[in-house]
Parts: structure tokens; sequence; C-alpha cells
């Protein structure tokens, strides 16, 4: 029996791996982290260190909390490839003038087949894994501002189970009105053993500008952004590329570039917003018939 369980355990993280990339991230497991927060940043090619805002931030950088005073909250479906699924809640909010964030981020592998012999599955099963995370971002300077958040971390194959717990660390720095820079390193901790081998979480590290011009007399408002993109286990580097146009604060199209990976890199979405309540939508294709990932997202503010 342990045999089999560690092989359907085997199975469940070879297909979360296979969907969220992990060819390039050094072999790191927990691959759901690298599924994009959002279904905005989706949408930008996964740029959400220089571009993240509202309750989003919780996913990829705190340190825009510090950016923004309103109440937000999103909601977030993605159908991913290789029948992995996620569902994932964030909200934006401030205690006695500090602006906080929290996010939950649930995902499942179904389907994974049970065989003992060849021939039909007898029978199958689901892995599980689970976030929960809560921040904060604060100004340190006039023109700089910085931001933590702690997660705990769930897995759970067949009968085995792993917690653990990881930080997110951020900063942004405002050149100007247009221009400014930011950093994030993300899922910095550890997991507890699985079996008999503690997973490697997909530590990473992100930087880079990002630039937004508002063409006042079209009512366009547009965002550029270039992140360069390190995986702490692998011997890999990534640049992605994003642009983000908006028209009246009301329909936004989206286009993002990640580059430098195997099975993906074009990425494209839209977003709709009225009277504080937007709807986004992201489409990336795979490579190698691996098929076309989906993401949607509903967010509320005042």
């Amino acid at each position: 029996m342990d045999m089999k369980r560690a092989t359907y355990a085997a199975v469940a993280t070879m297909l979360l791996a296979t969907a969220a990339l992990a060819q390039s991230a050094g072999g790191s497991g927990m691959s759901f982290l690298k599924i994009p927060g959002d279904a905005r940043s989706a949408a930008l090619g996964g740029n959400g260190a220089t571009l993240a805002e509202g309750a989003a931030a919780i996913f990829h950088n705190p340190a825009a909390f510090a950016e923004e005073s309103n109440t937000e909250l999103l909601v977030t479906g993605d159908r991913w490839i290789q029948d992995v699924s996620r569902r994932a809640f964030a909200a934006r909010f401030s205690v006695f003038g500090v602006p906080l964030g929290v996010g939950v981020n649930s995902t499942s592998v179904d389907g994974v087949e049970v065989r003992e012999k060849p021939g039909p599955a007898q029978s199958t099963i689901e892995a599980n894994y689970f976030a929960a995370s809560v921040g904060a971002g604060f100004h340190v300077a006039e023109n700089i501002s910085a931001g933590v958040a702690v997660k705990y971390l769930y897995e759970g194959l067949l009968a085995d189970e792993a917690t653990g717990w990881a930080a997110d660390i951020g900063a942004r720095y405002r050149i100007d009105e247009n221009l400014d820079v930011s950093f994030a390193a993300r899922n910095l901790g550890a997991m507890n053993e699985l079996r008999e081998k503690a997973t490697e979480l997909p530590m990473e590290i992100r930087f880079g500008p990002a630039y937004r011009y508002a063409l006042e007399e079209s009512r366009i408002d547009l965002a550029a952004a270039v992140e360069y993109q390190k995986w702490l286990a692998a011997d890999d580097h990534h640049v992605n590329a994003s642009l983000e146009a908006t028209y009246d604060e009301t329909f936004a199209l989206r286009l993002g570039y990640r580059s430098m990976y195997e099975s993906h890199g074009l990425a494209a979405g839209f977003g709709v917003a009225y009277g504080g309540v937007a709807i986004d939508y992201a489409a990336i294709p795979f490579a190698y018939d691996l098929g076309l990932a989906h993401s949607f997202a509903l967010r509320v503010g005042w």
C-alpha cells in the first residue's frame, strides 16, 4: 500500500507541476503558488510585482497596499490545464489607518487515476493544496512603500498531509507620477515532511519598472511593465512584459508575454468595470496540446 500511495502522490504532483509550468522552476513543489494570483495579472503575463493593485496585491506584492485607501473584495476562479482548478478570495482594507490584505488560495488536481495493474482505472483521487495569507503595506519614505505578508500552506495527497509557512516581501519606489520600480520576493519559507521528504517551495524574486501614461483627449490610460523573474532553486531567468490599455476607466484590454518558458508565452485578456464592480478574464494558450487555461475574477470596491 505504501508504494501505491507514493505512486499516486507522485502522479498528482506531476500533473500540478506540469500545469503550473514547473519544468522551469528547478524541480520545486507546491506548484500552485506559481499560477498567477488573479485574472488581471494572468492576462499581463504574470506581472504582479510591478502592476499589482487592490486586493490582488496579497498574491503578488504587498507593498502595493500602501498605494491605495479603498476597500476591495476579489473572487477568482481558474480552470487551468491537466484537470487543475483553483478558487481564490482576497480583500484589501484599512484598520486604524494601516493598509491590510488577506487572501485564500485553494487548488485541486482532479481525476488522478488509481490502478494496481494495466487496464481501466479502479478509482480516482484528488490532490489538494491551500494557502492563507495576511499582509500589510506602509510608506517608509515619501516615494517608497514596502510590504510584508505571511502565509500558511497545506498540501494533501491521498492519506499524506504536510503544512508549512512562508513570507512574501515587497517594495515600490515611485520615481515620478508616471514611473515606478518594484521588487518582490515570494514564498520564502519551508514545509514539513510529506511522508519522508519536505516539499521544496517555489521561492522567487521579481523586479522591474512600470510606466503609466494617460492620453487625456482619448480618455485612454496606458500601463506597461517589464519584470525580471528568477526562481531561486533553478539556474534560469525570465523577462516578462505586459501592456494594458483602459478606456474611460471602464473597458481594459491586456496583453502579456513570459519569455523562456517551454510550453507557453503569450497571454491576453480584458476587464469591464462599472460603478465599483469589475469583471476580469484571461486566456493562456499552452503548447504541446496541453490546452487553453482560463481565469475569471470579480472585483468589488468602495
